[in-house]
């Protein structure tokens, strides 16, 4: 439980708690651990991997390979903050499927936070 508290409050921000309530009711949102993922196909859904830094390029395969018909998959993270020495998953992965015809890789940087408008250039200063 601890570990969904982060994507839990992002939807409950950006969707309303009324409209989290509702979904969250009717089962639209699930929240589900790489781990039990073997074998399932997610149709007509939004695929969230989030820090995705932290996973394996073997993790974040199997992860795409979920997809069902009419579904997204988004996968984000910071390699910056990665635990994994040497090229990690999302970054080998961002690597080989950049130039994939119906795959998009957006690169964020610190203009685009959205926490605090402060954040930005307070990173800017400490990563200089």
């Amino acid at each position: 439980a601890p570990y969904l508290t982060p994507m839990q409050e992002n939807f409950k921000f950006f969707l309303g708690q009324s409209l989290y309530g509702h979904y969250n009711n009717e089962g639209k949102l699930r929240y589900e651990p790489l781990e039990i993922m073997r074998g399932a196909t997610f149709h007509e859904s939004y695929m969230i991997l989030d820090e995705a830094q932290n996973c394996t390029f073997e993790q974040i395969k199997m992860f795409i390979t979920r997809m069902g018909e009419c579904s997204k998959v988004i996968i984000n993270g910071d390699i910056n903050q990665s635990d994994i020495k040497g090229l990690g998953g999302l970054e080998r992965c961002m690597d080989r499927l950049e130039d994939v015809e119906g795959v998009g890789v957006c690169e964020l940087d610190h203009g685009d936070i959205q926490r605090n408008g402060i954040l930005g250039r307070v990173l800017d200063a400490l990563e200089d």
